[in-house]
């Protein structure tokens, strides 16, 4: 008490009971003031509440893990219906391509070999379409994925012969399959008679993302150079105007092509909501 002027701090009554003791020294009379209290009054309360609390908290605590195991629990069982219905979504198109394979083979038994191989190519162009849905559990996927699996038979032994420039865009599984479709119809036909006919072609593919009032829509060019000698055709073939009618009719957009001097260029404009 003589080497401060305030303090806190424990001691025992005369009756030898625990006090919290805290005195005071005046600055004007010198006078100092002293009160004790006992510690089982202070120190009783406190550990009661803090009983009550952790009962309270434990309570609240299991209460809110018994929920998480819950949900955990279902989710966990929805992923794997989810996983389930997926795999017989995959079954059943693999048989439906399979009946297909056999059909075409039957019905085009007496057709040359040319128009084996275009519809047979149409066949593998949607399969790969459907086996990267897959891959992504028909939640969508995106466009350089869907365009680089439709040119891989075109780019293994030049890469370099495709250029592709554009953002990243996420498709609908159904805008997905058309547009699939679409790119292979044009790599067919470059193939044939365009950029991809000879050892010199090149293609550029460009794509972006216009935003209008009716929502976002995907605008891609399809530019070839360095190909044989372009002859308009007098009439249009049956990729032409598949192209056209997948871009009109199940994309809500359009396709034009332009016979141009230095080569063929497709423009598609198509909707990226999937409004089926």
């Amino acid at each position: 008490m003589f080497r401060k002027p305030e303090a806190t701090l424990q001691t025992v009554s005369l009756e030898g009971v625990p006090l919290i003791t805290t005195y005071a020294r005046s600055s004007l009379t010198g006078w100092t003031v002293a009160a004790g209290i006992a510690e089982r009054s202070l120190v009783g309360p406190l550990w009661r509440n803090l009983a009550i609390t952790s009962v309270i908290g434990g309570v609240l605590l299991l209460t809110g893990l018994g929920f998480a195991v819950r949900m955990a629990t279902t989710i966990a069982r929805g992923e794997l219906l989810h996983d389930l219905l997926i795999e017989e979504l995959n079954h059943r198109v693999k048989n439906t391509l399979a009946i297909l394979q056999s059909i075409a083979a039957q019905t085009f038994r007496s057709a040359s070999k040319a128009e084996r191989e275009k519809f047979e190519g149409r066949l593998g162009a949607l399969a790969e379409a459907h086996n990267l849905l897959s891959k992504e559990r028909w939640q969508g996927s995106e466009l350089q994925d869907v365009i680089g699996r439709v040119l891989q038979p075109y780019l293994l032994s030049n890469a370099a012969r495709v250029r592709m420039f554009g953002p990243q865009v996420p498709l609908s599984p159904r805008v997905a399959v058309v547009l699939s479709m679409i790119v292979h119809e044009m790599a067919t036909n470059a193939a044939k008679y365009g950029a991809l006919s000879n050892d010199t072609g090149r293609i550029t593919l460009d794509w972006e993302v216009i935003t209008e009032n009716a929502g976002p829509k995907l605008r891609m060019i399809w530019s070839e150079t360095g190909g044989p000698a372009v002859l308009t055709p007098v009439q249009r073939g049956f990729g032409s105007r598949l192209i056209e009618r997948s871009a009109r009719d199940q994309l809500d957009g359009e396709a034009t092509v332009d016979f141009l001097p230095r080569g063929v260029v497709y423009t598609v404009i198509c909707s990226l909501e999937d409004k089926s």
